[in-house]
């Protein structure tokens, strides 16, 4: 079937249209790794830039600034080691406020619903 172009589109699309085709992952809470699998190790080099990545002990303050000023999708946790131990991204960030005050930087948490 093909729509006119004058058709109103609303009469054929719906949400759930959209979210049948959308892909879906399996949660983490659902992957179950053997001992052996999660001593595996996955090189990531081909896919990040090493300049974009952030210590585990950086200050939330420290990673915002780096999140605006460079206009990332997305941040690797790497500890005293350099080994990945962690991603962060735009939509963790998007549950807090940062404030500044009288020279003082305030952390609020934002109540996000599903």
């Amino acid at each position: 079937n093909f729509i006119s172009f004058n058709d109103n589109l609303r009469d054929y699309l719906t949400v759930d249209d959209f979210r049948e085709s959308y892909p879906r992952h399996p949660s983490i809470e659902s992957v179950h790794l053997t001992n052996d699998e999660r001593e595996l190790y996955c090189d990531l080099r081909p896919y990040m830039n090493l300049a974009y990545t952030v210590s585990h002990r950086s200050t939330l303050p420290r990673i915002f600034a780096m999140f605006r000023g460079l206009g990332l999708r997305h941040l690797v946790v790497v500890n005293d080691k350099n080994e990945v131990v962690g991603m962060i991204t735009r939509k963790d960030l998007a549950r807090f406020r940062m404030k500044h005050k009288k020279g003082h930087t305030s952390i609020e948490e934002l109540a996000i619903s599903n």
